[in-house]
């Protein structure tokens, strides 16, 4: 057990500013809907409402509904090849507009269909191919690399176990090339957490990239007991001061 408004806090620190010109992105592997139902509405600040680019509002939930059971009402179609031709210009500049937080999922989402009604969730062996054939995936994937490759930003990973080949390869890129930086918190030692990511192909290049590595675990940083922690703030204004 955590204390979920403190998740809710920091969530929040990755959200974009109007006044500071700031765009907030959130990339995530995961297909859960939790980050959806619980930050698409009501509980966020309108200056970094969250949207899911490419996708039409959905799964309008009060907060205290955001836990409710999943129903077929939820599945949502993704746009077709033409749609994501014709929208692309439209899409590519609410990307590039300040104030925002964008909740980028580059492997689909649970309740994600095609138009055939397939679902639309990258597992498995050869992610590439599936990304590359799903247009919505393929843009997302261009929008990482374009953006991580900005020069000069600054990557929270929290969770990522360097296990997808195509992922690493646009990070490592980004280090090299354009200066990106790594931010990381797990619940591991930094010693074990060292040996198995410089076994990773560009390990030692991922290893060179991290600025800051906090072992700890979610609920270590927000008990359910609803303490405040130091470690908890420092990284919530680490977060805002690199932004």
């Amino acid at each position: 057990p955590v204390n979920i408004h403190g998740v809710d806090k920091l969530i929040r620190r990755f959200a974009g500013e109007r006044r500071r010109n700031v765009r907030g992105y959130f990339f995530t592997l995961n297909q859960d809907l939790f980050v959806d139902r619980r930050f698409r509405y009501g509980t966020l600040p309108e200056d970094g409402q969250l949207t899911i680019p490419g996708l039409p509002h959905h799964m309008v939930v009060s907060p205290a509904q955001w836990n409710r059971p999943f129903t077929t009402e939820d599945y949502l179609e993704v746009p077709k090849n033409d749609e994501m031709a014709a929208n692309k210009a439209r899409n590519d500049d609410r990307l590039s507009s300040s104030g925002q937080f964008h909740y980028i999922k580059l492997h689909g989402s649970m309740n994600w269909r095609s138009s055939d009604g397939r679902g639309v969730m990258v597992i498995g062996r050869h992610k590439l191919d599936q990304i590359e054939g799903e247009p919505l995936l393929n843009w997302y994937f261009e929008t990482f690399k374009k953006i991580l490759s900005l020069g000069d930003m600054n990557l929270f990973i929290t969770g990522y176990g360097f296990g997808d080949s195509h992922i690493n390869e646009v990070i490592a890129d980004s280090i090299e090339q354009h200066g990106l930086k790594l931010y990381a918190i797990y619940p591991e030692d930094l010693k074990k957490w060292k040996l198995k990511l410089l076994e990773k192909k560009h390990g030692q290049t991922f290893w060179d990239g991290l600025e800051r590595y906090d072992s700890y675990a979610l609920k270590d940083l927000y008990p359910a007991d609803q303490r405040e922690t130091g470690i908890a703030q420092e990284i919530e204004e680490l977060i805002q001061g690199i932004s």
